[in-house]
């Protein structure tokens, strides 16, 4: 069964922690209000192309100090029509390019985080020639745009705290999340009978043969394709017997959406979902472990049922 996945992104190994700025020193820098001034593109030493959006005068990260910024990438391919790949929160420690063993100039993060004050909007253009090992899904662009928004600055000692304070939360919803199974299969199994019975009122069914019923809509951004989405799940075969579940080992799992690394089912349910939802999905055969089944658990050809918690 799937676990932890992996995923790349054009050959950068990008973890989006999904860590936000707790305690982050602004160094009494207050992002402006003011519209957006579009400004002359520059470049970086190294040679990387970037357009200031929002400029504001303040600190800037220094060496050894631990930026965070919100960062979006798009891919601009031959027909112009930009496609988004990933989105989310991120920090990354300030070093010296000149003194960063193994720095090739390749890398534009490096480069633009030490030119932004905190609330600083800017974009940066990367051409993927540029890119070792540039994944073949990634084919056909001919430029990569970095949208990032610093949001905040830490001195080493405060970035230590941010990541505790951030670690202790996160341990005490996977405590949660495992004290909640036996009440998540007793809701599982009214559900199931309810459906069996076809007495679930909003049910979902689209033309994959993928049906679904939303039981809390959530309260963040709709997932796309490139989004990685965390989630804990538990599945059932069509009989009520529970065959695996993450919520009795507090670890959640995730893929990331509109890259086909998972069953197709889950892949096409989380189009319709937002941060902070709960489902039950209903997956035919083809949609879920197909001809090969999931040994020795799933047989071959056999449709299953998912509970799923989309996770911030």
């Amino acid at each position: 069964m799937l676990k932890q996945l992996f995923y790349l992104f054009i050959g950068i190994t990008i973890a989006i922690s999904g860590m936000a700025c707790e305690g982050c020193q602004n160094n009494g820098t207050t992002p402006t209000t003011e519209d957006p001034v579009e400004l002359e593109k520059k470049s970086t030493e190294n040679g990387f192309s970037y357009t200031h959006h929002i400029k504001n005068e303040g600190p800037k990260p220094q060496v050894g100090e631990y930026a965070y910024y919100n960062l979006e990438i798009y891919g601009i391919p031959e027909s112009e029509i930009p496609m988004f790949f990933e989105a989310g929160e991120d920090f990354r420690k300030i070093v010296d390019p000149k003194n960063h063993t193994g720095y090739d100039g390749r890398n534009p993060m490096i480069d633009i985080l030490p030119l932004l004050s905190v609330g600083d909007s800017v974009t940066v253009y990367h051409s993927p020639d540029s890119i070792i090992n540039l994944s073949p899904t990634y084919g056909g662009l001919k430029m990569l745009e970095y949208k990032i928004t610093l949001t905040g600055i830490a001195l080493p000692a405060q970035h230590t705290e941010n990541q505790i304070a951030i670690f202790n939360k996160r341990k005490a919803k996977l405590f949660e999340a495992r004290t909640r199974l036996e009440s998540i299969n007793g809701f599982c199994q009214k559900v199931l009978a309810d459906y069996k019975a076809n007495k679930i009122d909003n049910l979902i069914e689209k033309q994959s043969g993928l049906k679904f019923v939303i039981h809390e809509q959530g309260k963040g951004k709709n997932l796309r394709n490139g989004n990685v989405a965390n989630f804990f799940y538990s599945g059932y075969m069509m009989d009520g017997t529970l065959f695996e579940n993450t919520f009795d080992s507090g670890d959640g799992t995730s893929l990331q959406v509109g890259r086909e690394l998972s069953l197709p089912g889950w892949e096409e349910v989380m189009t319709y979902l937002k941060i902070g939802a709960s489902v039950t999905v209903f997956l035919p055969a083809k949609l879920a472990y197909a001809e090969a089944g999931n040994p020795p658990i799933v047989p071959p050809n056999t449709d299953v049922m998912f509970y799923m918690e989309i996770m911030e």
